[in-house]
């Protein structure tokens, strides 16, 4: 994984804020507000329980920009079966039985129940803060690309390696100074 996590004055906590270069797609995260974004009244983005999601009649969406998706992450929330969370766009299927929809193959499953569940999501855009980048930045590796008032594009990134300790606690400073607690 590469991953990278932006933080912009003008981002929000609640976007998708990762981006994975080696998935070749187009950075939507280094943009303030989330290239796709749906509410679950809109019906308009679904997971399944095989590891992917579907995206309905989107603004932001058509066919000729499909792929340009991979390696955004989405953030999936708002459902009772959704498992909440920031899931990878690592691939696409296409469904040929009518009505024609194209699948974004997800890291992992993101709903507990079978068939199509309607989330609220948003896929791109940064973060408002570096809390959430540093979070995920633990959970999944990679940089942070910081651009808010007053330090414009500084990274730091972290390597994670397991050593058998599963409640280890990695936290960030406001100097980028990494503290690794384990109980």
């Amino acid at each position: 994984m590469s991953n990278v996590w932006y933080v912009r004055n003008g981002g929000n906590d609640t976007n998708g804020g990762g981006f994975d270069v080696s998935y070749g797609g187009t950075n939507y995260a280094y943009q303030d507000t989330a290239q796709v974004s749906a509410l679950v009244g809109d019906a308009t983005i679904y997971v399944t329980n095989d590891g992917e999601a579907v995206v309905v009649s989107q603004t932001g969406i058509d066919d000729s920009n499909y792929l340009l998706m991979f390696g955004n992450y989405v953030h999936i929330t708002g459902s009772v079966h959704a498992v909440e969370g920031w899931y990878n766009i690592v691939g696409l299927s296409q469904r040929i039985t009518p009505p024609l929809r194209y699948y974004y193959i997800l890291d992992r499953t993101a709903t507990t129940t079978s068939g199509l569940v309607a989330v609220t999501a948003k896929i791109g855009g940064a973060f408002a803060t570096s809390p959430q980048a540093t979070t995920l930045m633990g959970l999944y590796g990679g940089t942070i690309d910081n651009e808010t008032a007053g330090s414009p594009h500084v990274s730091s990134s972290i390597q994670l390696l397991t050593t058998g300790t599963p409640n280890s606690i990695i936290r960030a400073n406001a100097s980028n100074t990494f503290i690794i607690r384990t109980s």
